[in-house]
């Protein structure tokens, strides 16, 4: 679902994207999530990078979470691809895996075709695992995104190589 309260400046400014510097620059100040999702996928469709800022957008306000945190994860978790399924395990843009589905109650199915439920599946997850570890862990704690709950995950090697995978998106 695309919001339409922001969808539309968007769409006119999307126009300026590419074509000078200077539009450029100030297209990012505007809508720094889309930039930041071309700049980590610049083969990506447009009018779907348009689309998935705006839902990243309204998610992380929803869910307060960190924008470019979630944005990096999605691409680090899935590329941004919605339809990503790892396995029969993980699933959607932010490859939720199949313990969490179920404990959730989400759909499978609608975690691969419908963004919004997928980005919010994500926020969501990445909430609850910010209520729950932040302060006791306040420099790894979104590697439990990846890691999962186990007690010493979030000191363990791939805590930090999954740190250092969602960094480089940010």
């Amino acid at each position: 679902m695309i919001y339409k309260v922001t969808l539309a400046p968007i769409l006119a400014v999307a126009a300026i994207v590419g074509s000078a510097q200077a539009s450029s620059d100030e297209y990012c100040k505007k809508n720094p999530i889309f930039c930041q999702i071309i700049s980590n996928s610049p083969n990506l469709d447009k009018n779907y990078a348009l689309e998935l800022s705006d839902v990243i957008y309204h998610s992380s306000k929803s869910y307060r979470v960190d924008k470019h945190l979630l944005a990096a994860i999605l691409m680090q978790e899935s590329s941004y691809k919605l339809d990503a399924n790892n396995n029969d395990s993980d699933f959607g843009i932010a490859q939720i895996n199949v313990k969490t589905v179920k404990s959730l109650k989400l759909n499978k199915n609608l975690l691969m075709t419908d963004l919004k439920y997928s980005v919010d599946a994500g926020a969501g997850v990445l909430k609850w695992f910010s209520r729950t570890y932040k302060k006791k862990e306040p420099e790894t704690w979104y590697c439990r995104f990846n890691v999962g709950t186990r007690k010493s995950a979030g000191s363990s090697q791939a805590c930090k190589s999954y740190i250092k995978a969602v960094n480089r998106w940010l």
